[in-house]
């Protein structure tokens, strides 16, 4: 087995066998217009042009062109544990053999189906919003999905607090990350602002309001389950834009379990408090 199909995926379908990718990208393009190109023949013989155009081509163009990429390090840590399959320093060469594609690509001057060469203007390194945010006030999250739709991300306390901190606690951060990425996240619920962005639900962290219980079938013609995921999972969902990877049913979660363990437990254990001005 090649080491490139560890970081970009293998499929047999022939034998049911599929290793996901560990390293996925995707771009955006901000601007984008088409502009017209042309070309001139070139006579080999006398080694000069024509010197009349003898095509004329569309090419797509933008001010500014965002790559995402995104390493699922819970993928890389499937490859090998317990003395079985990939060891560390082997992981670590494919940790390192996934940064260094990215390096290349960004590195240097790169036309990708445009009609413009691109260079590389800005390098950002950072963990999803939500996660970020709770990083920065030492607060540890769990993302799980709801079996359906949404993504619900669970902090867990097992302190004294009440539903009166909490809430003022959760809209904060809503408001928080619709005031740094409002083009993507909206934190009211009035459903002329939610087209095209992400509804962060604060409302939800009240007394008088339910919400699915972990490991829950949805009924649905196929009964999802509402499963714990691993951040990087997630990333990697985003980065690939194929939200069916986080679609489960009742076997696939059970095998889940059976290679991962309960990615929720913490949330029996685990005590944590609010920042003081929550």
């Amino acid at each position: 087995m090649s080491t490139n199909s560890l970081v970009h995926g293998l499929l047999f379908p022939a034998l049911g066998i599929k290793i996901p990718r560990l390293l996925t990208a995707h771009h955006e393009a901000f601007g984008a217009s088409r502009v017209e190109t042309s070309g001139v023949k070139f006579d080999k013989l006398a080694a000069t042009t024509s010197g009349q155009p003898i095509f004329t081509r569309d090419e797509e163009t933008a001010v500014e062109i965002r790559a995402t990429f995104v390493i699922d390090l819970s993928q890389l840590r499937s490859f090998g544990h317990d003395g079985k399959g990939l060891s560390d320093s082997q992981k670590t060469f494919l940790l390192r053999l996934a940064l260094w594609k990215i390096g290349k690509l960004v590195g240097s001057p790169f036309r990708y189906r445009s009609g413009c060469d691109l260079e590389l203007v800005k390098l950002t390194l950072e963990r999803m919003a939500g996660r970020g945010l709770f990083d920065q006030l030492g607060l540890r999250s769990y993302p799980k999905t709801s079996g359906s739709k949404g993504i619900h991300l669970h902090v867990p306390l097992n302190t004294e607090v009440t539903y009166e901190q909490t809430k003022p606690f959760t809209r904060a951060v809503a408001e928080t990350l619709e005031a740094k990425f409002g083009d993507r996240v909206v934190s009211s619920m009035a459903k002329k602002k939610r087209a095209g962005k992400v509804l962060i639900d604060w409302s939800q962290n009240d007394r008088h309001k339910t919400t699915v219980c972990v490991y829950s079938l949805r009924a649905k013609a196929r009964p999802t389950v509402s499963t714990p995921l691993e951040w990087e999972e997630l990333e990697a969902a985003l980065a690939a834009g194929d939200p069916d990877r986080l679609v489960f049913d009742a076997d696939a979660v059970l095998r889940r379990v059976n290679e991962k363990g309960d990615l929720f437990a913490p949330l029996l254990s685990e005590r944590q408090r609010l920042p003081d001005s929550a």
